[in-house]
């Protein structure tokens, strides 16, 4: 089941629960973040607040069988997702103008997404392939008619997800794909290459195309804070000569930053770049912002873009 995130205003949506069939605990996720946790909420009840060695081994041998049994059951609906968003991507048609990226400033620029289909196909599509979910329920678009999609490949290019965009700058992923150490990339960038040229990395696809139109580098999305560390793990892989440009949002909440650090951090050829914010531009250009986005602090390197164009 799907929950917002404390202390988070931008966090709605964002965290997930699974509860295990026996009703003893379940797993946690923080999607932003991408750290997972067990619990248990009957120890107490059951033994009087104290747990015997005993009993903590045959807790911890059920764990450990119960996240093999897991990881067997998501590795299936994970290949399935990739054969649906393949579906869904072939189904799909050249872009025409999308609303979503007019407002981000990209529309027309080196390696923005172009394809879109309508709600209804994607829903059809979906219906049709009836994927078992782990909360047993099937996925439900809402939002606008028209999605942008944004494939989601590993390092060998195999596309195992998809997000989607609508006009009114909504997104939503696929249910059930597999997004960790997985990136968007644009079209014309090889998924693999031995060239020394840098690569960059950002949080989201139209700060990727705005890293690119900066500075001249091409630029991959890791889809949210949380998998940066991962994705770039694959990337070093797929262009092992090349530098990494880790290309961190500023979030108020700092989380960006500090997963681009960390990405960094784990990654011998990387370099960190952080968007600087509002003293990363002049009056005017602040002012542009503003007027266009009607927000006073730019974030990433979208911000940047719209600022000065």
């Amino acid at each position: 089941m799907a929950t917002n995130l404390i202390n988070d205003r931008r966090g709605r949506g964002d965290g997930r629960i699974k509860l295990f069939s026996d009703g003893k605990g379940g797993l946690v996720t923080n999607w932003k973040t991408g750290l997972t946790a067990l619990f248990f909420y009957d120890y107490k009840d059951r033994h009087n607040g104290r747990i015997s060695r005993k009993e903590w081994e045959r807790l911890e041998a059920e764990r450990k069988a119960c996240r093999v049994r897991k990881a067997g059951e998501e590795a299936e609906r994970q290949e399935a997702v990739s054969v649906l968003a393949t579906s869904i991507l072939s189904a799909s048609s050249p872009s025409n103008a999308h609303p979503y990226l007019k407002t981000k400033k990209v529309l027309g620029l080196p390696g923005a997404p172009a394809r879109e289909i309508s709600r209804t196909d994607v829903q059809a599509l979906i219906n049709a392939a009836d994927i078992p979910h782990a909360d047993g329920g099937p996925q439900r678009l809402g939002g606008g008619s028209r999605l942008l999609l944004v494939p989601v490949s590993d390092e060998f290019g195999k596309v195992w997800a998809l997000q989607m965009i609508d006009e009114h700058g909504s997104k939503s992923f696929l249910k059930g794909g597999r997004f960790k150490g997985c990136v968007w990339r644009p079209d014309d960038v090889p998924a693999h290459s031995d060239a020394v040229t840098p690569v960059g990395l950002a949080e989201g696809v139209a700060t990727a195309i705005s890293v690119r139109a900066l500075y001249g580098v091409p630029c991959l999305a890791g889809m949210c804070a949380g998998f940066l560390p991962e994705a770039a793990l694959g990337i070093s892989r797929a262009y092992p000569r090349a530098t990494l440009w880790l290309c961190g949002d500023r979030d108020a909440n700092g989380v960006g930053e500090m997963a681009a650090r960390m990405a960094a951090s784990i990654v011998p050829r990387s370099t960190l770049f952080v968007c600087p914010g509002s003293a990363g531009l002049s009056r005017d250009e602040l002012a542009a912002f503003k007027a266009w986005t009607g927000r006073g602090n730019p974030k990433d390197y979208n911000d940047f873009l719209i600022a000065r164009s």
